[in-house]
């Protein structure tokens, strides 16, 4: 606060002692001016940012802005130093993504370019395409033993073999509910039982088209069947080591939360917009659960935080009903799993930000296991490492 103080002082009397000298008449060689302080930012320059190595290491790229550059320009400079270059724009559509996901040896790497998956190979500086699609692949990350990609599609996780080439799709979540059959009426029930008791005829064609349905399931590929999510998101997909099972959030976003929206006077249609803004303090908030799915059993389990300590609130003095008080609403990070691929931990946030458990998961039992970390506060918890505040898992 002491320097920001000092920093605010230094600024206000730069801004008076150039406004006295353009009043009283006087040269400002040395000072600022109100109209040098008050124009177009583009004269400061800007500092270099969004500094990045090249995948080989000898090269470092950082966004800059030089005289003559509109704006922020992508700039690379040799890691031993020298003079800093502008990257062309047919330069930087042939470089990687920054972002991606690396092999434990670091050679290759996982990113997405155009909604298609790609991997580099780094030592030969050479991109592989592995899809070309009109949809969307997001999220690419390499297997436990490396020998595959998962990556997801459509809202679904999908794994491709490297060395063969062929894919799978492991989920089968999809948005709305599963179509009903008809409901019958209790008449028709006992027509439609009465006309099977009183015709031969009618039994054998419903015995041979379940026995054909039947067969013809028999031959069909076993996929994994259909899992409806309503009106939820799902998110956060992770494939355990072993690659029996795949835990997802799904969250749900409030529908009587109002938000507080600003008025914007100056737009190009000429009419007022509204500029959206977030939710005050208060309003319903989304909600998320955590999922498991067993691959081999073709089910989804939810894992609940009920058995956490503090997850669920005391019950309330004098209450003598016999229902169980529900969970806190609490937010999901991970799993993380260990390097030998044995344990998993999840960390979990309270909505009201007094809350911050870390606990083992089990997945085979869709269940969590040891609590290693309960951090309480009854203001607001944060520090080093706590989620938005420094970082997170």
């Amino acid at each position: 606060m002491k320097h920001i103080a000092i920093g605010m002082m230094l600024l206000f009397s730069l801004s008076v002692t150039a406004l006295q000298a353009q009043t009283s008449g006087k040269p400002t060689r040395g000072w600022l001016t109100v109209e040098t302080i008050m124009s177009d930012p583009k004269w400061m320059g800007t500092s270099p940012s969004n500094v990045a190595w090249s995948e080989d290491g000898e090269k470092i790229y950082f966004n800059w802005r030089q005289k003559g550059d509109e704006g922020d320009s992508l700039y690379v400079v040799s890691a031993k130093g020298g003079t800093p270059q502008r990257v062309s724009l047919e330069e930087q559509k042939k470089l990687p993504s920054r972002f991606g996901a690396y092999t434990k040896d670091k050679t290759k790497k996982l990113y997405t370019k155009d909604g298609d998956i790609v991997l580099l190979d780094i030592k030969k500086s050479k991109e592989l395409r592995l899809t070309n699609t009109v949809g969307a692949e997001s999220n690419p990350r390499f297997s436990f033993d490396e020998r595959k990609v998962v990556f997801e599609r459509d809202g679904n996780v999908v794994i491709r073999d490297l060395n063969s080439g062929t894919e799978a799709q492991l989920t089968n979540l999809r948005s709305g509910s599963a179509q009903k059959d008809p409901t019958k009426t209790d008449l028709q029930k006992f027509l439609e039982q009465q006309q099977l008791e009183l015709f031969d005829v009618l039994r054998e064609r419903k015995d041979e088209r379940e026995a054909r349905k039947k067969f013809n399931e028999s031959l069909e590929i076993k996929r994994p069947k259909p899992y409806y999510v309503g009106t939820k998101n799902a998110f956060g997909f992770v494939l355990s080591p072993d690659e029996h099972y795949i835990t997802f959030i799904l969250s749900q976003n409030p529908t009587d939360a109002k938000r507080a929206n600003v008025p914007s006077y100056v737009t190009e249609s000429g009419f007022t917009e509204e500029i959206p803004a977030r939710t005050k303090v208060g309003e319903p908030q989304s909600t998320q659960e955590l999922f498991v799915y067993n691959i081999a059993l073709d089910s989804v389990m939810q894992i609940k935080p009920d058995d956490i300590a503090g997850a669920v609130p005391p019950k309330i003095v004098n209450d003598t009903s016999k229902s169980k008080p529900k969970a806190r609403a609490v937010t999901f990070s991970g799993p993380v799993w260990s390097d030998d691929g044995k344990n998993a931990f999840v960390q979990l946030f309270s909505q009201d930000n007094k809350d911050r458990w870390i606990t083992l998961l089990d997945v085979e039992k869709a269940k969590f296991g040891t609590l290693l970390e309960r951090q309480h506060d009854d203001a607001w918890v944060g520090g080093p490492g706590i989620g938005f505040f420094g970082g997170a898992i």
